[in-house]
């Protein structure tokens, strides 16, 4: 599944490949290959960034869909779109990963994938510990 990385050589990187500043290009492909589940995390590039703004309810922790080995290449952060998807469908998203599971072949992906919804689901809240309660972070 994707990784997302973020770095200032990304529009050159997909524009030229003649250049050596492949470096999110590079870090997404490994990414995907770390990953076990239908999801999106963000890369090793996201680390510790503050020049990335984002909602902090839009991101959560989480380290389960880490393939064994490649921990190093995924800091565990990770888009929560099981709470997008509630707002939307005003329903968790396991019932609808359950069906698509069927699937053999990627059987394991989904089974994380329904983990992580029902993680997010248990705990759609998590990140009003860290923030005012708007996405702000707190101080100190």
């Amino acid at each position: 599944m994707p990784g997302l990385q973020a770095g200032e050589q990304w529009c050159l990187s997909l524009v030229t490949s003649t250049s050596n500043k492949t470096t999110p290009l590079v870090e997404a492909a490994r990414a995907e290959k770390a990953q076990q589940w239908v999801g999106l995390a963000f890369g090793r590039s996201f680390d510790n960034r503050r020049d990335v703004p984002f909602s902090a309810d839009l991101v959560r922790p989480y380290t389960k869909h880490r393939k064994s080995g490649y921990e190093s290449l995924l800091p565990g952060i990770v888009l929560d779109w099981p709470r997008t998807w509630r707002k939307e469908y005003k329903t968790s998203a396991v019932p609808t990963l359950e069906r698509l599971s069927n699937s053999g072949k990627v059987h394991e992906y989904y089974k994380c994938a329904i983990e992580f919804v029902r993680e997010s689901d248990r705990n759609s809240d998590w990140w009003k510990t860290y923030t005012d309660g708007r996405g702000n972070a707190k101080d100190g």
